[in-house]
């Protein structure tokens, strides 16, 4: 008892500060006796904060009010599916469970009907939340038919791929083989080459397995290994890569099976257990094989306090030319001794190198190279773990990578807060992050494109690099910011790795070097050593927080 009157003060002492910032507010007098109206957005703004803050009783009490009070608003659906989920599994109701099932599902269908012509996102969304409740409620036959009679009706809304892989996992766990590979399919035609898709082509393959169909089961593995535009860093392609080799194995498939592990090793980042795995299935001895791995990252970072940045604009830019040696299999049996070495071809900022103290070298042609040896067991009989080497360069003015446009607008709103406005655009695929002076902005507020993920205990907005913003979007949300601040924009951050242009290098030999514009490394030792150069890049933009 004493936990819910904590709640219900905090959302109360949350009402009354956000009345004067939020709502049409009348003076008191005969007519309306002082009434204050809170609008639409200001009520679910405080059902979902409850919410959030796990305040599930007021949050159902909110949620129910605001979906009642604005039936059409734009985050009813999912007002109701809270609600009937603090009743079902929050706090346990069996009564309210079933009236606010009820009353749920009588607002579905009345959207379905309504926005049937006028709306096909809208009544496609009440299918959706049909399903789950459904699904919750009647069983997952139920909610199957609820999402294939959504697929059907309105096969271009923004739900429909979701509402795919959901009909095809479910058809797939009812062991509906058959009618969960059209799904899979349909969902792969229409995502294109994402890491899901993948996945979607791996779990044909296992229905294909179940119904005893090997040749199909073998053709749907190869999907993905025979699409070049397939990115194998992505989680679902690179573990499900290795359990298809697996799979494939038991089909008889050798050289394919193989084919998928040796693409593991090959083109997976340095996830050290998978490609542990891979080795194991490819027979290789994972314990004491000696090998030197040298990563040259290439890091350039972009950072400026302006508002807009157009395509082609100059922000000032720091390069970090991190270099990482990575002595694998090293034992007392199979020591390792040599020589590192890092010879800039650019005119250096400043250096600095952790944990080692790297030698500076002036070369007969007067340039400057740095050195140390490596060692590894130490001299306790320990193996030496990863070392990391810096170089860096600092330049006053650079342009942005390709044409990454992004965009700010503030709208003051009311005397504590605002609208923000951010338009994002940049050819490939990167994260993104929108980091806010408070956690009051709930996600589900934000229009235009929803973060995927929350981070920073609610302050961190985060998008992942499944979408391509070759064509922009355009996120807006309130933010509240104080009544000393009349413009504020956020901190943004866009992130992303990727392969260059430089390739690979494998070999063996008591010298291995590598050669790309910025330096040239070269680790020597008396005796060979098998060796792998890879030279990965993270880009990464900051425009800095502005309050004034």
């Amino acid at each position: 008892m004493h936990g819910h009157r904590h709640g219900m003060q905090w959302v109360m002492l949350l009402l009354v500060g956000l009345l004067p910032i939020a709502c049409p507010v009348k003076a008191q007098d005969d007519d309306d006796g002082g009434e204050v109206k809170l609008t639409p957005d200001m009520q679910w703004r405080m059902a979902i904060t409850a919410w959030d803050r796990r305040e599930f009783d007021d949050s159902a009490v909110l949620l129910v009010t605001y979906a009642t009070m604005n039936p059409d608003d734009a985050n009813v659906l999912d007002a109701w599916w809270r609600a009937y989920e603090v009743y079902r599994a929050y706090r346990p109701k069996p009564e309210r469970r079933k009236e606010t099932y009820e009353k749920a599902i009588a607002v579905c269908v009345r959207w379905e009907g309504k926005y049937a012509q006028t709306d096909k996102n809208r009544a496609a969304q009440a299918m959706w939340y049909h399903a789950l409740l459904f699904e919750r409620e009647l069983g997952r036959a139920a909610a199957i038919t609820e999402l294939k009679d959504l697929i059907t009706r309105y096969p271009d809304a923004g739900i429909a791929d979701q509402a795919r892989w959901h009909a095809a996992e479910w058809l797939r766990e009812a062991q509906r083989y058959r009618e969960a590979i059209t799904y899979y399919q349909d969902y792969r035609k229409s995502v294109g080459i994402t890491d899901l898709s993948g996945a979607a082509a791996y779990r044909e393959g296992w229905c294909y397995e179940e119904l005893k169909d090997k040749e199909n089961a073998i053709a749907s593995y190869r999907t993905v290994i025979d699409e070049p535009k397939y990115n194998w860093g992505w989680w679902n392609v690179g573990w499900g890569g290795l359990d298809t080799a697996e799979r494939l194995k038991r089909l008889g498939e050798e050289q394919l099976a193989r084919a998928y592990a040796m693409a593991v090793l090959d083109k997976c980042p340095e996830w050290s257990d998978i490609k542990i795995r891979a080795r194991q299935f490819l027979g290789m001895n994972v314990t004491s094989a000696k090998k030197m791995w040298i990563h040259p990252h290439i890091y350039p970072h972009w950072t400026t306090d302006r508002v807009n940045l157009e395509g082609g604009a100059k922000i000032p830019l720091v390069l970090n030319l991190a270099l990482l040696l990575r002595m694998s299999g090293v034992t007392k049996e199979t020591p390792f001794k040599g020589t590192f070495s890092v010879t800039p071809k650019i005119e250096l900022s400043k250096t600095k190198d952790q944990p080692n103290t790297m030698q500076e070298v002036l070369g007969d042609d007067g340039k400057k190279s740095y050195t140390i040896d490596v060692v590894s067991p130490d001299a306790n009989g320990n193996p030496v773990g990863d070392q990391w080497f810096w170089l860096t360069q600092v330049q006053d003015a650079a342009p942005l990578p390709e044409a990454v446009i992004i965009t700010r607008k503030w709208e003051k709103m009311g005397k504590t807060w605002g609208e923000s406005t951010i338009r994002v655009q940049f050819p490939g695929r990167w994260h993104f992050y929108i980091t806010l002076p408070n956690a009051l902005t709930s996600p589900d507020n934000v229009t235009g494109s929803k973060p995927n993920d929350v981070q920073n205990k609610g302050m961190t907005f985060h998008w992942n690099d499944w979408y391509d913003l070759s064509q922009g979007v355009t996120i807006k949300f309130p933010v509240e910011v104080g009544a000393n601040v009349n413009e504020y924009y956020p901190k943004i951050y866009l992130q992303r790795w990727f392969t260059p242009a430089t390739p690979d290098k494998s070999g063996a030999g008591t010298e291995a070097t590598y050669e790309i514009k910025e330096y040239s490394v070269s680790l020597k030792s008396d005796t060979a050593f098998p060796y792998t150069f890879t030279c990965p890049t993270l880009q990464d933009i900051t425009l800095n927080e502005i309050s004034r």
